[in-house]
């Protein structure tokens, strides 16, 4: 008998509805500024923050590099959210920035799609979807070294993958997408450098103030 029939044969009762699931705690989680995470305070954490030390932010050093959570399948499970998440993403995001539309339409495009994705795999992984998030929650102290691996991992994996349905769905590798081609006759190395370091420090700049400093929780978290 399939589970919860009960609930589809009792006329919808709220008190009925099966439970939801219960989201894992991560500090490093993209939005509401720590909302997801727990006190360390709090001895009731303990046996959590044991299992998954980037639950609270501020992880001590030797918990964050222990490579025993590489055995934690829901680590694993987050990963390959982020793949996902990373892969159909780079695809609608690249189909939509010049491969198909004008650019400022497309630039409208990405920041609708954009937090889309990051509402739908934030609750799994957090929605990272990029690796200088990643890497940068690393050094703040808000993922351990086990996640930040397995997410860069499976992120460039998702782009890697994001490459192969573009050449199917455009059919040919004959293709341009702005920001990701530089014209070498009219950018310098140097110049590209210092393009890309910038726009990536903004990134970082506004995902911890906007979306991880756990400073900014009573702001733009809970109260």
């Amino acid at each position: 008998m399939l589970s919860n029939s009960n609930f589809w044969r009792s006329g919808h009762d709220a008190e009925e509805l099966p439970s939801p699931t219960t989201v894992v705690p991560f500090a490093g989680r993209i939005g509401a500024n720590q909302e997801s995470s727990v006190d360390k305070t709090n001895s009731a954490h303990i046996e959590l923050l044991q299992q998954s030390p980037d639950a609270a932010p501020w992880i001590p050093l030797k918990d964050a590099l222990s490579l025993r959570h590489f055995l934690h399948v829901a680590l694993w499970k987050a990963a390959v959210v982020e793949a996902i998440a990373v892969g159909l993403g780079e695809t609608v995001n690249i189909l939509a920035t010049g491969a198909l539309v004008p650019n400022l339409l497309s630039g409208l495009t990405a920041i609708l799609v954009l937090p889309l994705f990051i509402f739908a795999a934030g609750p799994v992984s957090g929605a990272h979807l990029n690796p200088t998030i990643t890497i940068a929650t690393f050094f703040g102290r808000l993922a351990t070294l086990p996640r930040c691996i397995l997410y860069v991992g499976f992120q460039v994996f998702g782009g890697a993958i994001a490459g192969l349905l573009l050449r199917a769905s455009l059919d040919t590798r004959s293709f341009i997408v702005p920001g990701c081609y530089i014209d070498t006759t009219k950018v310098s190395a140097g110049s590209a450098f210092a393009i890309e370091f910038t726009t990536d420090l903004a990134l970082i700049f506004l995902s911890f103030g906007v979306g991880l400093d756990p400073r900014q929780r009573s702001d733009l978290g809970q109260p």
